[in-house]
């Protein structure tokens, strides 16, 4: 587990939005999954909004994000409850994917969204271009643009702070979302708006049960990852849909 803890966040822009039935917006970048993102973060009004901060496995924000306060445990990393492989980390029930009760996208918008999984980060991070950007359309609000990529050549750049040789998309004209740097909730603190960021998976570190995956967000050398962390601090949630739940495209 990682004891250093780093936070991006990530603006969206979109061109090419799908209109869910639900009135949550969302877009198609042409994964191989198909798999559907959001336009917006839970507790969002627009893109560059945080929105709400989350334990993982909790359905709630709350003031204070500490062990001790922590739904999924009794006071301890080593005395969790639910989603615990290790018989040194807790009881032992190896449930690793979030049960559908405890996922916040699905408790705040309906069942037609879940938090992404860990292969779907991963899958965004490989199929899409990465652009970092000090204020998304003039907001003042920083973090990465994630557009489609235009061809195979552009699958998984990333563009980050201080890069300028890479070939940058023409601003806004192509489809992509877009993660707000909002930073995370630590015991009774927030840190790191603007600069990094975090956005909860679905999926339990197995290995570490006291963790569990989320996207890592960096202005700088670190970048974007897929990465564990521990599971009472506070992250941001975006939810994604299969495409099967999508009604129509606007193009």
């Amino acid at each position: 587990m990682k004891s250093k803890i780093i936070i991006a966040a990530i603006s969206l822009s979109i061109v090419t939005v799908l209109t869910s039935c639900d009135e949550h917006d969302y877009v198609d970048l042409d994964l191989p999954s198909g798999t559907l993102w959001a336009t917006c973060n839970i507790g969002a009004s627009n893109p560059e909004d945080y929105g709400y901060f989350y334990s993982w496995g909790e359905v709630y924000p709350k003031r204070d994000y500490d062990w001790s306060t922590y739904k999924w445990c009794n006071g301890t990393k080593n005395s969790l409850t639910k989603y615990c492989s290790k018989p040194n980390c807790g009881a032992v029930d190896y449930v690793y994917d979030l049960d559908d009760d405890d996922d916040a996208a699905i408790h705040e918008w309906g069942s037609k969204w879940k938090m992404p999984t860990q292969d779907q980060f991963r899958e965004l991070y490989r199929e899409c271009y990465w652009v970092w950007t000090n204020s998304y359309k003039g907001s003042n609000v920083s973090g990465f643009i994630v557009y489609k990529a235009k061809n195979a050549n552009l699958k998984g750049v990333k563009v980050l702070k201080n890069d300028v040789k890479s070939v940058r998309y023409s601003e806004w004209d192509d489809t992509h979302i877009f993660f707000p740097a909002g930073g995370l909730c630590l015991e009774v603190g927030y840190g790191d708006f603007g600069r990094s960021g975090g956005y909860w998976s679905r999926s339990l570190c197995v290995p570490a049960p006291n963790g569990a995956f989320y996207l890592s967000l960096d202005d700088n050398s670190l970048g974007i990852r897929v990465d564990e962390m521990y599971r009472y601090i506070g992250y941001s949630v975006r939810p994604v849909r299969n495409p099967e739940y999508s009604l129509f495209s606007i193009f």
